[in-house]
């Protein structure tokens, strides 16, 4: 049987830490009720989306062919987009 690749062990735990994050939006989300509170949704869509970024990091980093660590997370660096706006829009 073959041991998992660093890149299977580094996909487990962000898909972990993804499940983690959506379960507590959930829970607070059905015992909170409807809110239209703006600063409120802002939050949680800030927090939806952290999350929803490691489910796609966890899709790279399990097809990444590194070996270690450091080379998993250049392959996910190299597809992450940037969030230096400022760069982005002198592109």
């Amino acid at each position: 049987m073959n041991a998992p690749t660093a890149g299977k062990i580094l996909a487990q735990r962000a898909i972990g830490r993804a499940g983690s994050g959506l379960f507590f939006i959930e829970e607070v989300l059905e015992s909170r009720g409807d809110s239209t509170d703006i600063a409120y949704s802002r939050s949680w869509y800030i927090l939806l989306s952290f999350n929803f970024e490691l489910i796609l990091n966890a899709l790279i980093a399990f097809e990444s062919k590194g070996t270690t660590n450091e080379e998993v997370i250049k392959d996910i660096m190299k597809v992450k987009p940037s969030h230096n706006f400022e760069k982005l829009f002198k592109k």
